[in-house]
């Protein structure tokens, strides 16, 4: 299902836009997806988000890790899934414009808020500034 060829993402427009609404649809499907599927999905996403790429991947990257908080991994791909998982949240924490910070702030409060794996959570705070912006974040926040 996630196949990534980092080159023709970031320069073929056609390609970036099949990713986008490849990762939109997986938030739709993300209950029904194979296990085996989401460590693939992390690890193209892990690589292709470094590189800079267009602001709506991203912003549908953060759809889909938000949609993550919603499923029970099985114990068995729970070690490739989790530690994934929270090196891109720490990373979207850390960089972007304000905008895209407020969009992964967002997709975190929703994961946080779904999530039966909390374990994963510190994991996401690289540093007391960022857990410090989360807590203000989700005290502002109303569920």
């Amino acid at each position: 299902m996630f196949s990534c060829g980092l080159l023709q993402v970031l320069s073929q427009p056609a390609v970036q836009c099949t990713l986008r609404l490849l990762l939109l649809l997986s938030v739709i499907l993300v209950q029904s997806m194979e296990p085996q599927v989401l460590p693939q999905a992390l690890t193209c996403l892990s690589s292709l988000l470094p590189l800079k790429c267009p602001d709506d991947i991203v912003l549908a990257a953060l759809d889909f890790l938000a949609s993550l908080g919603e499923i029970f991994l099985p114990p068995e791909i729970q070690s490739q899934v989790l530690p994934k998982l929270a090196s891109l949240f720490s990373a979207l924490l850390t960089d972007g414009s304000w905008l895209l910070q407020h969009h992964t702030l967002e997709a975190f409060a929703h994961f946080v808020e779904a999530t039966n794996h909390e374990e994963v959570i510190p994991q996401c705070l690289p540093s007391e500034e960022i857990k410090t912006k989360v807590v203000n974040f989700l005290s502002k926040v109303t569920f």
